[in-house]
């Protein structure tokens, strides 16, 4: 946290010892112990780049993990595309999988985060890995109706075709949901049916 000062207080009113304070506070938060997985985390949650730059520097690992979910998950659920790319060139891996064998991709997916979705793609997350029910981002995005988010995952090698643990295609999942943009869509990519209706 940078502050430039303009005589004795800066651009915002802080004096030089109370952004020190600051800076120190956010620096020891950062370093203390059991919790820190959970401050950074939640520094993703809410797109802070520059704590999050913060943690990743004094040594937090980008695969950080908090009660099931990794800083790269938590990013792609919450939409924060910068910060994705950010963890990910840390060494954030776009594969791991949460308790419900969700990845990132399939969390941005469902939530219908396109730019996520293409940074996750460019760092070679798995454009068909199944979560626990079988269902990839393909299928998950399906399901919500995000056509354009559908496009993108098909162009970028998503098979319309997979079926989940009880059968159903992603064009059976837009159907449910009565998503006729997506079925459309699909349609074009010359993905089939399943017996699942």
């Amino acid at each position: 946290m940078l502050y430039r000062m303009r005589g004795r207080r800066g651009a915002n009113g802080l004096t030089a010892l109370l952004v020190t304070a600051v800076v120190l506070s956010a620096a020891v938060a950062r370093a203390a112990g059991p919790d820190t997985a959970q401050a950074f985390l939640q520094a993703v949650y809410r797109g802070d780049r520059e704590a999050v730059a913060g943690y990743l520097a004094d040594g937090v690992p980008a695969d950080a993990q908090y009660e099931g979910m990794t800083a790269l998950m938590t990013a792609a659920h919450s939409g924060h595309a910068a910060i994705a790319g950010q963890l990910m060139e840390a060494g954030a891996q776009a594969d791991l999988v949460n308790v419900n064998g969700d990845t990132a991709l399939t969390l941005a997916a469902k939530a219908g985060h396109n730019a996520v979705v293409e940074v996750l793609l460019d760092g070679g997350a798995d454009v068909n890995h199944r979560n626990g029910w079988g269902w990839t981002a393909l299928m998950l995005a399906a399901k919500e109706g995000h056509a354009a988010l559908v496009r993108q995952l098909l162009r970028s090698g998503a098979d319309p075709d997979v079926t989940g643990r009880y059968g159903s295609t992603a064009r059976d999942l837009a159907k449910r949901g009565g998503h006729d943009a997506v079925l459309r869509i699909l349609a074009r990519s010359g993905s089939g049916t399943s017996a699942a209706q």
